[in-house]
């Protein structure tokens, strides 16, 4: 789909091991802080960034979830918009977006091919802008992160949107098998010299975080990356781990009711009353 520093995200979660951490799946490796973010932004090479960032009207596997959910009327944030690709993928599609984030090295990097796109530097916690200031929010994989749960991101969100404003959170799914892991302990990790990178969601324990900040979650799941979940399992042979890897495994994304039973990530959406 091009989500370059999405992909990125993802990719960097090997080497990893899971834990069971506040009665949640979580995987523990290095730390998601602000210089994690920038050296992963940096790790983009010139001409890959140049290609995510490229005007298209393609909004792949989740075209169908975001037309459905995201108004085109008002403004929409992107709430830790890494490289800017969705900020500029919504603009190609008509939609008014700005991005913040507080890896400034991705964002600066960003201006150098795409200077017409809105992009701020900021902390999710302690939004820089008016309450009630936007129609949409948008969070692609980032209230994971937040070791102390996502209580203090989500309540920035219901502040700067508006009545009857549209949250669109993804973050990744515990699905069916991952729920049968058998995580090591923390003391386990921490002697390994890892740290809390994520947690996993299961939808409902999502909705009662949402539910918890104010707003009133919608009946919408939406599963994806279907492909990296079938890289979890083990024994997988290496032609197969290719398989996965190319574009064509996207069409797994599409399966009816596999995404529900295993996808890597999934997006919902809730209401600010």
């Amino acid at each position: 789909m091009g989500e370059l520093f999405l992909d990125n995200k993802i990719d960097s979660m090997a080497d990893g091991i899971y834990i069971r951490l506040n009665e949640r799946l979580a995987l523990f490796k290095r730390n998601a802080d602000r210089s994690f973010w920038n050296a992963l932004g940096q790790r983009t090479t010139d001409s890959q960034l140049k290609r995510a960032l490229r005007g298209t009207k393609n909004l792949g596997v989740h075209s169908k979830f975001f037309r459905h959910w995201l108004p085109h009327e008002g403004i929409i944030l992107e709430a830790g918009c890494g490289n800017g690709f969705w900020v500029s993928r919504l603009k190609e599609n008509g939609y008014n977006c700005m991005g913040l984030d507080f890896a400034i090295g991705s964002l600066r990097r960003t201006r150098e091919y795409r200077n017409n796109l809105l992009l701020i530097g900021g902390n999710l916690t302690s939004l820089p802008f008016e309450d009630m200031a936007f129609s949409s929010y948008l969070s692609f994989g980032v209230i994971e992160h937040f070791r102390d749960g996502p209580q203090p991101v989500l309540r920035e969100a219901w502040r700067v949107l508006k009545k009857g404003g549209i949250l669109c959170v993804s973050v990744p799914y515990e699905n069916y098998f991952r729920r049968r892991y058998q995580p090591f302990t923390e003391e386990e990790a921490l002697l390994l010299g890892l740290e809390f990178y994520q947690y996993y969601y299961k939808l409902n324990d999502l909705n009662l975080e949402l539910t918890e900040a104010g707003f009133c979650p919608l009946k919408a799941f939406h599963g994806y990356h279907v492909n990296l979940a079938f890289k979890d399992l083990p024994f997988l042979s290496t032609c197969l781990r290719k398989i996965l890897d190319s574009r064509i495994a996207l069409v797994l994304d599409f399966v009816p009711l596999l995404p529900f039973f295993m996808a890597h990530m999934m997006f919902t959406v809730a209401l600010r009353p």
